[in-house]
């Protein structure tokens, strides 16, 4: 996990708190379309060539911190290496368990509450709350 993080930095994750403003310029930083759907669901689509054709889908009607943690759970898909060979499309998941899976939550989870950081703020809604404890137990695990 801590070479990740060394790449995560390149691009501000884990320096500080990344908000909505932040997704546009990871999304052009990375040359990453965001396609706004929608549905309720969010999903990175890779099409792995010369053009790196990749783009993430994420829900129009996602706001505030649901939509922080979808949009950098997707680019930490991409930041994490999960872009393979083939064409592949990576759902967000709540109940899936999958390593990539878990390696980008832990990606949002660094952006939305860096080390260092004053993660109190996030406990406002039972989701914040969710992602608190699992910020404190990626921490407690790894001192990421």
């Amino acid at each position: 996990m801590q070479h990740l993080m060394t790449s995560l930095r390149c691009y501000g994750i884990g320096v500080k708190p990344q908000t909505e403003n932040d997704i546009p310029r990871l999304s052009k930083l990375l040359r990453i379309p965001i396609l706004w759907t929608p549905g309720d669901f969010a999903f990175t689509y890779a099409i792995p060539d010369s053009i790196g054709r990749s783009f993430i889908g994420l829900p129009a009607k996602a706001k505030g911190i649901d939509l922080q943690f979808k949009a950098f759970h997707e680019f930490g898909h991409i930041l994490s290496g999960h872009v393979g060979d083939e064409p592949e499309i990576l759902w967000y998941d709540k109940l899936s368990r999958d390593k990539r899976e878990i390696e980008a939550d832990a990606v949002a989870l660094i952006a939305l509450m860096p080390v260092g950081s004053d993660w109190q703020d996030i406990r406002t809604s039972r989701f914040g709350v969710r992602l608190y404890n699992e910020r404190l137990r990626l921490y407690f695990t790894y001192g990421i």
